[in-house]
Formats: structure tokens, sequence, C-alpha cells
């Protein structure tokens, strides 16, 4: 009887660390309330749009990263996703966006799923997955954008 109890017991322990692992690599290991702390500003990593100086690097930084192929993916409902919009502040619009939820506006599930999309964000660049919100100077040191 003893065995049974045994044998019950691990069975649940695993069974409740399989569903944590499945849960971490279908978010990408992002949990929700998952904040950039010690960086200033309303989004971290993201530059300050205040100057037009600021405004110009980040359009010419979403051009090129356009130019380049660069491919963000992502989710209408993901807080990591509005982040990383949200550093582009107007130059979003240059973006080369795909929606992977398939009730989102312009979704396109079956491109998400045949590039093996397991988190959002995630940028891809000449075969390169590039998981989570990127800072824009990331992003353009992955592109070498100045």
């Amino acid at each position: 009887m003893d065995s049974k109890k045994i044998y019950l017991f691990f069975s649940i322990v695993i069974a409740i660390v399989v569903v944590g692992l499945l849960v971490v690599f279908y978010t990408g290991g992002q949990k929700p309330d998952q904040t950039n702390s010690g960086e200033s500003g309303d989004v971290a990593g993201a530059t300050t749009q205040d100057s037009s100086q600021d405004k110009e690097w980040i359009e010419g930084l979403a051009k090129k990263l356009t130019e380049k192929g660069v491919v963000m993916y992502g989710a209408y409902w993901c807080s990591h996703c509005n982040n990383q919009k949200k550093m582009f502040g107007d130059a979003v619009k240059y973006i080369d966006y795909v929606e992977c939820d398939p009730s989102g506006e312009g979704a396109n599930p079956d491109e998400c799923k045949a590039n093996e999309i397991e988190g959002y964000p995630t940028w891809i660049y000449e075969g390169t997955k590039y998981p989570g919100e990127m800072s824009l100077e990331k992003l353009a040191q992955i592109v070498g954008y100045k």
C-alpha cells in the first residue's frame, strides 16, 4: 500500500514539473509580469523620443530592419510585443510584423508555425531567431545600423 502512495506522489510531482516546463517552453521563458527593473523610462531599453534626432534615428533603424529582411513575430495581446512596438513610436509602421494569434488583425499563424515561433516577440534575421524584447541599440547592432 505504501508503494502505491509513493508512486502516486512521484507521478504528481513529475506531472507538475512537465507542465511547468511546457509553460516555459511555450512562453519563451518570459513571465507575464516580467519587467526590466533598474532602467528608467516607460519602456526599458527604449530610446527617448523627445528630440527630432532620436525620432530620425529610430525611423532609420525601422527602415533598415525591414530593408535587411528582419521580421518581428508577435501577438496582439502580448505585453512584451506591445512594449517593443512602443519603442519605435510612429516608426513602427515600417517594421515588418507578423501577427501569430489567429484572432489578431491580419493574422498569419501559418507563417509563425513554419518559422517555429515559440515565444513573443521573436525577431528573425538571416535565419537566426532573437527571442524577447530587444533594445533598439541591440537591434541596430544586429543589422549594423549606426
